[in-house]
């Protein structure tokens, strides 16, 4: 069978920090937040002064410019998203071309807990409700605002859901079931996210801080990221501009628990190095990862230990980028905009730094680079997440060459 490079063509995002890619990256260079208290029925809950990060103000902006209604709802997200990248990639006028792309949406979000927050508010009506606010019961209305007619499809697989869109895509493209698809992940904050964390115990009393020593959990965000993806020879026969390459991904499932993840990180180092090994890179080629890095203990255990378990001696020269310090954690859009910002990372040569972080825990097995590493050129990313569920995606992205 004939394999297929993988490439970039296009990215769209809404985030708590910009709803496009330029502002979200550069607030992430200057190492901006947007956390506020939660609105509405969370404050009802014990733990309800806790922090979030909702989407930024330009939000109903970018809206109008795309002709997109401003629901704050996965739905809304999703679509602007989408455009954006759609757009970015030069699409917008190509309905051929659309027409026979495939979506894949992840999102942590599911019917059954759609229903199990209407049944807590009897006066809503139930169609509007499930309608407005899961992406997986509006896929047609999404497919036409988008005007695709390809494969529509949505994995409720929680915070690694960006990653396994695009490791699904680009699986497509590799072995040329495709030569276009779009891959992402959207949530929105509501109730059930919040309410979720916090009786898990896992919402921070301060900040994300991931990796340190003193870290008390995740900050919850929102939002959405989208990447178009195409085979290198459909990009090159339509002068696309390519802005970086998927080179390697692996989906695994830890079977550990529910919610907690196995902190020695087997599966999780298991699933870098197949990622690695696909893209046949080595650890000394990696020019900064991209961690799940949610600040609470367990996750970034798991993740330290994973880390060193791969890169061994070196595992303290490499820069690790955990941007959820300034986002939140966005749930099944924080890899999906952690790889937009890896894209952007590979293209300009530049890396955002992990805030709050005053000294890296001293229980990992090594030392990690969370800050300080300035400009510098960027050739390979690791990108990770680790979900409930033990669901773990890893994708390694590079420049084109």
């Amino acid at each position: 069978m004939v394999e297929h490079r993988v490439v970039i063509t296009g990215l769209g995002v809404v985030s708590p920090l910009g709803c496009n890619v330029d502002k979200l990256f550069s607030n992430l260079m200057a190492g901006k937040t947007n956390f506020s208290k939660p609105n509405n029925l969370m404050r009802e809950y014990e733990g309800g002064e806790r922090l979030v990060s909702y989407v930024s103000e330009d939000y109903i902006r970018q809206c109008k410019r795309y002709g997109v209604f401003p629901e704050y709802t996965n739905v809304g997200y999703t679509i602007l998203a989408c455009k954006q990248a759609i757009e970015n990639a030069g699409l917008e006028n190509k309905k051929e071309m659309l027409g026979n792309a495939d979506l894949h949406i992840g999102t942590s979000e599911s019917y059954a807990f759609d229903v199990m927050n209407y049944m807590k508010c009897p006066d809503s009506d139930v169609e509007t409700y499930l309608q407005g606010n899961h992406p997986a019961e509006n896929l047609s209305f999404i497919a036409s605002e988008l005007g695709l007619k390809g494969e529509v499809i949505s994995f409720p697989v929680a915070c690694s859901g960006g990653n396994v869109a695009i490791s699904t895509c680009a699986k497509k493209i590799k072995y040329g079931y495709k030569d276009i698809c779009i891959a992402g992940g959207v949530d929105h904050i509501g109730e059930n996210s919040y309410s979720t964390f916090h009786c898990l115990g896992a919402l921070s009393r301060t900040s994300c801080k991931p990796f340190d020593k003193d870290r008390d959990g995740i900050t919850v965000g929102e939002g959405a990221g989208f990447l178009v993806l195409e085979s290198l020879e459909h990009a090159e026969l339509r002068g696309a501009k390519i802005l970086a390459e998927v080179k390697g991904y692996n989906i695994s499932c830890d079977a550990y628990h529910l919610t907690t993840p196995d902190i020695n990180g087997i599966m999780a180092s298991n699933s870098i190095s197949r990622a690695m090994r696909m893209a046949d890179v080595k650890p000394q080629d990696i020019s900064y990862i991209s961690p799940h890095g949610t600040g609470t203990f367990s996750n970034d255990m798991q993740e330290a230990n994973a880390i060193y378990s791969v890169f061994g001696s070196i595992s303290s020269t490499i820069p690790v980028s955990a941007i959820k310090s300034m986002l939140g954690h966005c749930m099944g859009a924080a890899s999906a905009i952690e790889a937009i910002v890896a894209a952007c990372s590979i293209e300009r040569n530049r890396i955002p730094e992990t805030i709050n972080v005053s000294h890296v825990d001293e229980a990992f097995p090594c030392g990690l680079m969370v800050n300080g590493y300035g400009e510098r050129v960027v050739s390979v990313v690791l990108s990770t997440a680790f979900a409930f569920g033990g669901n773990i995606s890893s994708v390694v992205f590079s420049k084109y060459r």
